[in-house]
């Protein structure tokens, strides 16, 4: 069950990664709530699972209820989307950051790690509240390419994996099934490419069809 539900998760969020990309400023409200929603109540149930897995169902409850919590934050006070949406870029640029060197995280602390990636989320959604049209435009663009290339490639790889279901979980959908990722042997370039291409039609498109408002 837990392998389906990943695999729902990672179909979703490479279709949100689309919109985020070519409609990222149009939407920016709906996507984060989506995205706040699913982030959001992914954690708490993880988190609950851990502490109280006797309650069951309750859990599901609950972190739906938190999920819904955090979604509407997202989408009805625009401020705080903004601020959400440039912190999530700076999660990315971090997790960039780790991925190109590994060795650099491999003997540091869990809490120092975490403390580095706030001060990204914080650094990066101060700056996107800040900025104009222009900025969230390119940041979208960027993060729905990375969001629809990691996915999909994560995606495509694991379904040509045998016992795709009885091997994942739902804790952290891309750090299971990563390194099943049609990316997770080929060169970097081959990862990176697809993204630059995909943000710059995003960037392309947004600013010539969907934001010209």
């Amino acid at each position: 069950m837990n392998g389906i539900i990943s695999v729902i998760l990672m179909i979703l969020f490479v279709l949100l990664g689309v919109v985020y990309c070519f409609w990222g400023y149009k939407y920016l409200r709906l996507i984060l709530f989506f995205y706040a929603f699913c982030g959001g109540g992914m954690f708490m149930y993880n988190l609950l699972e851990g502490i109280t897995p006797e309650l069951g169902v309750g859990n599901v409850i609950i972190a739906v209820t938190i999920g819904l919590i955090l979604g509407a934050l997202a989408y009805f006070f625009v401020k705080f989307a903004i601020f959400l949406a440039g912190g999530v870029i700076g999660i990315m640029i971090f997790s960039v950051i780790r991925e190109i060197n590994p060795a650099a995280f491999a003997s540091m602390a869990a809490l120092y790690v975490f403390l580095i990636g706030l001060a990204c989320f914080i650094v990066m959604g101060v700056v996107t509240l800040m900025a104009k049209k222009h900025l969230i435009v390119i940041f979208t663009a960027v993060f729905g390419a990375y969001s629809l290339v990691t996915y999909a490639g994560t995606l495509i790889g694991s379904l040509l994996q045998p016992n795709l279901i009885d091997m994942v979980g739902t804790n952290d959908v891309v750090s299971s099934l990563s390194p099943y990722s049609v990316f997770a042997t080929a060169p970097g370039w081959m990862y990176f490419l697809p993204i630059i291409i995909f943000a710059i039609l995003g960037i392309i498109a947004q600013y010539k069809y969907t934001a010209k408002a």
